[in-house]
């Protein structure tokens, strides 16, 4: 009686599901409550009718013999259609909600994830060439992911919109969403992403590669923007001020192992009213890193290290993961799995990062690294962002 009670008490106060913050979460929940009720009766029922047959039909004596019960074929065609029915009901209401969440509204915004051991990057076509750490979008408006793996099989799924989706390394797969309303973070919590420094960042205690944050990074972009977009219109309407600024956070998890870092790949949606979220994709487009990194080389390589995405598989700290760790890296012995020895200078961190292939250090795997991660440095500073890198590379001794 305490397990229903409780049971009863989780469904009346839905304390147990995450908040419904997308279109498509209440069509979700409500199947989802379908089935579970269905599931409740039945348990009882079955349950009930087992105890009253345990109790009522207990031999009373030992002369007492069993009833030879030859079966009764109008209960038995009850107990097979009626269910039947139940389950033409479940399958009606999963595959509407299935197509309504793989059919996009024509105008949504588009959006490629691309998830990678260990990972996400989102990436705004039709906005721009930049790209993002987190998924930042506008509230109320619908947002289509084009989705493709790097590497192996990933799943993308965020509670809080009742989506999930794989992300296979050989095909696109697509999703939508839209957000409801900014929910916007309650004391005490916490929204990770991997290995990504914010401005709020607070490390995931007993880790080093998962920060919290509450879209700091986001706010002062949108800030930044709105006070330089108000020199030429005072009366936009916006505001100057990172604390005014609100955001909406959901987690993003991967839900398909891919590795031993699996339950670290993480990120965060990071919801935006639309004019908010205007003034950040125009602050994106407009970034310069040359300019905030102005005169701290070693830092432009730290950013550059995050965007290519370099830490996730070296550490800065002296872990061994999926790539050797970056601490005590620079002109330390290397040995290679063909044997041959040789200096990590500037000269062979060029070329890994250029042909990472050319020379496999001993005891990791052979393609574990991508080529052209350069490239994400930006056009025509890919030679420049190499020897940021090597610059930051030389801090971590």
């Amino acid at each position: 009686m305490i397990l229903f009670h409780w049971m009863f008490d989780a469904v009346a106060d839905e304390g147990y599901l995450p908040k419904a913050a997308s279109t498509l979460a209440s069509g979700v929940d409500d199947t989802f409550m379908f089935i579970w009720w269905c599931c409740v009766v039945f348990f009882i029922a079955l349950m009930g009718a087992m105890f009253y047959f345990v109790v009522a039909y207990k031999q009373k004596d030992e002369n007492e013999k069993t009833l030879d019960l030859k079966g009764h074929h109008t209960l038995e065609l009850v107990w097979s259609i009626f269910p039947s029915f139940l389950l033409i009901a479940m399958f009606v209401m999963g595959f509407q909600q299935y197509v309504r969440s793989t059919i996009p509204p024509a105008e949504a915004l588009q959006v490629s994830v691309i998830g990678k051991k260990w990972d996400w990057t989102f990436a705004y076509p039709t906005l721009g060439t930049f790209t993002s750490r987190d998924l930042v979008v506008p509230n109320q408006e619908p947002v289509r992911l084009e989705m493709i793996s790097q590497d192996v099989l990933h799943s993308f799924f965020v509670p809080d919109f009742r989506m999930k989706k794989d992300v296979l390394p050989n095909r696109y797969t697509t999703q939508w969403f839209e957000t409801t309303e900014m929910y916007e973070p309650q004391e005490g919590d916490k929204f990770y992403s991997y290995k990504f420094s914010f401005p709020d960042a607070e490390p995931k205690e007993g880790s080093t590669d998962l920060y919290s944050s509450a879209g700091q990074d986001v706010k002062e972009a949108v800030a930044s923007q709105c006070a330089k977009e108000k020199k030429n219109n005072a009366a936009l309407e916006c505001s100057t001020d990172a604390t005014q600024i609100k955001v909406g956070l959901h987690q993003v998890f991967c839900t398909e192992y891919c590795g031993d870092s699996h339950s670290r790949m993480l990120a965060k949606v990071v919801v935006l009213s639309p004019v908010d979220f205007d003034l950040w994709v125009k602050s994106q487009n407009n970034f310069d890193p040359d300019e905030k990194f102005k005169g701290n080389v070693s830092a432009l390589g730290e950013y550059y290290a995050g965007k290519a995405g370099c830490t996730a598989c070296h550490s800065n700290d002296g872990a061994v993961k999926t790539g050797p760790t970056w601490k005590g890296l620079w002109d330390a012995d290397r040995k290679f799995a063909d044997g041959s020895t040789g200096k990590a200078n500037a000269d062979y961190i060029r070329e890994s990062i250029l042909y990472p292939q050319a020379k496999v250090v001993e005891g990791f795997p052979a393609g574990g690294m991508p080529a052209n991660l350069h490239k994400a440095f930006g056009q025509g500073k890919e030679e420049a962002g190499i020897l940021a890198i090597i610059e930051y590379i030389k801090t971590l001794q």
